[in-house]
């Protein structure tokens, strides 16, 4: 019986380490998960602020280009 017993108890440390294992990945998806997100959107805004530079800076450039020709 005594084997059984170790056998049973193996078991049953076994699924609970099964169990946690588990719930460590899905966490970890869940966190990953997240990031990714949060990835996104701020991908976006910096996508958003490279525009208005962008703009920004063709807009000094015409602004020095008029400046520049006025004085000729």
């Amino acid at each position: 019986k005594a084997p059984e017993k170790k056998y049973v108890e193996r078991r049953i440390k076994n699924n609970i380490a099964s169990k946690r294992s588990r719930y460590i990945r899905k966490m970890k998806f869940v966190e990953m998960e997240s990031e990714a997100d949060r990835l996104i959107q701020e991908n976006q805004k910096m996508r958003l602020k490279i525009e208005e530079m962008e703009t920004l800076a063709k807009e000094m450039k015409s602004a020095l280009i008029n400046k520049l020709a006025e004085k000729k």
